[in-house]
C-alpha cells in the first residue's frame, strides 16, 4: 500500500521562513515539516531522536511504523549559526546528536551564492514527502533577477536532496535509509559546488550498506544514471511542443559490477528505486518559472531544476505504490 504525499512550501500560510540563510532556520523548516506541522498541515510523522541546539545539530528519524526508522542528521559544520552552509548525513542508527551508526558520508549545501559581488540567499523552499522519505528543495535567486527559471544558469542556484528510505527490491531492507544527491563519493563532501548539490555532471548518486547490515562496507550506486546535459535545454512545455511524457522510475544500481558478484543478495546490482521520482523522455521547460507542475497520466508531478536539462519529476500524490 502506498503512502500519501504532502507538499510543504515557504509560501504556505503559517510556514516557517528562511530569512538570513542560517542553519537554525533550515533546521526549523525541517522540524515543522517532518515533525510538528504548521497551519493546517500536520507533520509527516517523523520524530526528533537527538538534538544539540547550542551547536545547531539535530537528528530526525523516519516512521518506525511505516519505514525503517532510519536517522538523518542536519547540522552546522562549525557549530555556529553564522555559516551559510547546511550539512546533511544519514545513518541506520544514532548514539547522540554527534554520532551516526553506519554514516553515509555527509554532504554540504550552500545557502548563499555570489553573483557579480551580490549575495543571493536561499529564501524559498519546498519539502515534498511522506513518513518514510522526503525531497528537500532550497531555492536561491536567479542571478540578478527575482525569477527562478528552469534554464541552465539558474540551475546553479538551487539545492536538491532526497533523504529517507528507498523503495527497495529487497523485502525488509535494513540498509534502505540513505540520501541521494549529485556527488559520487563514499566519503564526506565539504565543497558546496553546485554540481554536487543538484544532479551533477554524471547524474545522481547514493551510498548504500548491505541489505542485512552485515558489514560496514558501503557502495556507491547510480540513482537514475546519467541524465541529459545542460546544453540540451529546450524551451516550451509538453503541451506547447505537442509531445508526451514517458516516465521511468529513478532506478538504483551499482556504478560498477566489480563491487560484487551479480548474485550478491546482500548487496545486489539493482537495489530498487527512488520513491516517487521519475525520469521523463521529454527534456524541456527551460523557459518556465518554478515551481513547475504537470498532470501526467492522471497524477500531478513537480519538475526538479537540475544541472542537466530538466527531466526529473516528483509525484505529488503517492509514493511506494
Amino acid at each position: 500500500m502506498g503512502l500519501p504525499v504532502t507538499v510543504f512550501q515557504s509560501t504556505d500560510a503559517g510556514a516557517p521562513q528562511i530569512v538570513e540563510a542560517k542553519v537554525s532556520e533550515v533546521i526549523e523548516v525541517l522540524r515543522k515539516c517532518l515533525v510538528d506541522g504548521y497551519g493546517s498541515k500536520p507533520g509527516l510523522g517523523w520524530s526528533v531522536a537527538f538534538e544539540n541546539p547550542a551547536a545547531f545539530k539535530i537528528i530526525f528519524r523516519n516512521s518506525t511504523a511505516d519505514g525503517s526508522g532510519g536517522y538523518c542528521k542536519v547540522f552546522s559544520h562549525d557549530d555556529t549559526d553564522s555559516t551559510v552552509k547546511i550539512t546533511i548525513d544519514c545513518g541506520s542508527g544514532a548514539i547522540d546528536a554527534d554520532t551516526l551508526i553506519n554514516p553515509h558520508g555527509y554532504r554540504q549545501f550552500a545557502l548563499e551564492h555570489f553573483y557579480q559581488g551580490n549575495a543571493r540567499l536561499a529564501f524559498n523552499w519546498e519539502v515534498i514527502g511522506t513518513s518514510r522519505a522526503v525531497w528537500f528543495i532550497m531555492y536561491c535567486h536567479y542571478q540578478a533577477y527575482d525569477k527562478y527559471y528552469m534554464n541552465a544558469s539558474s540551475q546553479q542556484y538551487q539545492n536538491n536532496i532526497f533523504f529517507g528510505d528507498i523503495d527497495s527490491a529487497t523485502p525488509n531492507d535494513a540498509g534502505a535509509f540513505t540520501l541521494v544527491n549529485g556527488y559520487n563519493s563514499l566519503v564526506d563532501y565539504t565543497s558546496v559546488s553546485y554540481s554536487a548539490k543538484i544532479g551533477g555532471v554524471s547524474g545522481w548518486f547514493t551510498n548504500l550498506y548491505p541489505t542485512d547490515l552485515s558489514s560496514s562496507d558501503k557502495v556507491t550506486h547510480f540513482a537514475g544514471g546519467i541524465t541529459r546535459y545542460l546544453t540540451n535545454n529546450i524551451p516550451g512545455t509538453a503541451n506547447s511542443l505537442s509531445m508526451s511524457h514517458i516516465l521511468t522510475p529513478m532506478s538504483i544500481s551499482k556504478t560498477n559490477k566489480a563491487y560484487g558478484q551479480l548474485d550478491n543478495t546482500a548487496s545486489p546490482m539493482g537495489r530498487g528505486i527512488v520513491p516517487g521520482t521519475y525520469l521523463s523522455s521529454l527534456s524541456a521547460y527551460s523557459d518556465q518559472d518554478v515551481p513547475v507542475t504537470e498532470n501526467i497520466g492522471g497524477s500531478n508531478y513537480r519538475l526538479l531544476r537540475t544541472y542537466h536539462t530538466p527531466c526529473v519529476w516528483i509525484n505529488l500524490e503517492e509514493w511506494y505504490v
